[in-house]
């Protein structure tokens, strides 16, 4: 992808807070705390990317930003529109995102990217109840830059990944063309140079589409990587002692952790196999998720004492998941719980919540 183009993807991307005057307090905040690199844990997904943000005192914050997927009958549309132009597909399935491009997009009635705050739902575990706190702010930054390194990322977000529209826009056409790039060499601005390559290669990036932990465990001192090690040099010569030093950590842990995988499996009950497990949990929505299922149901007043914040935080919580469809309401007023979706009676499901219910919860 052109540097060009990324700069623009993610410069459009921030129209929509920048123009915004009644943030721009938190979006300067935002910003200085997302340059320190204080967003983390970044996943994307249909309609929902979320992040994990920390300010100056070394609190986590969970945080989202949820915008309105297209439907299948407008993604149909692009996709049609798309294989008529197919210079412009061929430009997509290199990385690319161009101005160009909007007016077909706006012709599908797809407005890829957000025209104001109104367009987008921020949520925080923190106790800013406004429309955007600082973290929300810092998460809107990490994401263009996201957006700035792979486009696909907004694709994604708008509820499409690059697999399916790769898929989708498979054709002998496009493949001529990509062929015959790829055989004159492509654009000039497609070649990066390989000294500013060099400058910035071993820095980390941002990888929405990859969402991990590893913990650091003991190594023994005899586990080794003979098979690296026989290959021989790697590339660059570099010498395959290295190359398997750097690699055992990774190797040997992620052994060990399919391994607990496996054998956790097999031991479960097979009625628990499909039941989260909160020691393995990765974030406060995780956790309330899997206590869902231990204990059958969850209330605020439970998640209210359990994480020791105010019921209309914790009915914050709750309702969140709800929307998300990772846990249904069920019952009103005092009687309210939440419950995990498989778990409940569907005629005793709460689809719309009355005032009345939500203020004598």
């Amino acid at each position: 992808m052109s540097e060009e183009s990324g700069i623009w993807c993610a410069e459009r991307w921030l129209d929509c807070i920048l123009e915004s005057r009644e943030v721009r307090v938190k979006v300067r905040k935002g910003r200085v705390i997302a340059k320190r690199g204080r967003v983390g844990d970044i996943r994307v997904q249909s309609g929902l990317a979320t992040a994990q943000v920390s300010d100056d005192s070394g609190a986590l914050y969970n945080t989202r930003v949820r915008m309105p997927a297209f439907d299948d009958d407008v993604w149909e549309d692009i996709v049609e529109r798309l294989q008529e132009e197919v210079a412009h597909s061929a430009v997509l399935m290199t990385g690319r995102i161009t101005e160009d491009m909007m007016d077909l997009f706006d012709a599908a009635g797809a407005e890829l990217f957000p025209y104001d705050l109104q367009d987008l739902t921020y949520f925080c575990t923190c106790s800013d109840m406004s429309t955007m706190c600082v973290h929300a702010a810092a998460l809107h930054f990490a994401l263009a830059d996201a957006i700035g390194a792979d486009p696909f990322v907004l694709l994604e977000f708008r509820g499409r990944t690059r697999g399916w529209l790769t898929e989708q826009l498979k054709g002998e056409s496009l493949q001529e063309i990509l062929a015959g790039s790829e055989e004159s060499g492509g654009e000039g601005d497609a070649t990066e140079d390989v000294q500013e390559l060099a400058k910035t290669y071993w820095e980390a990036g941002v990888l929405p589409h990859l969402a991990f932990r590893m913990g650091q465990r003991e190594l023994d001192g005899d586990e080794t990587l003979p098979v690296v090690r026989a290959l021989g040099p790697g590339p660059g010569e570099t010498p395959a002692d290295l190359i398997a030093e750097a690699l055992t950590p990774v190797v040997v842990i992620s052994q060990r952790q399919l391994v607990d995988i496996v054998e956790r499996y097999l031991d479960a009950d097979p009625g628990s196999l499909d039941t989260p497990d909160p020691t393995v949990a990765t974030s406060m929505d995780d956790v309330l998720v899997a206590a869902a299922y231990q204990h059958g149901s969850l209330t605020t007043t439970f998640v209210s004492d359990a994480l020791g914040v105010s019921q209309s935080e914790a009915r914050r919580y709750l309702r969140w998941l709800v929307e998300e469809g990772r846990l249904v309401q069920v019952g009103r007023a005092r009687g309210t719980r939440y419950m995990p979706t498989d778990m409940a009676n569907p005629d005793e499901i709460v689809v719309e919540r009355s005032e009345e219910g939500a203020s004598a919860e």
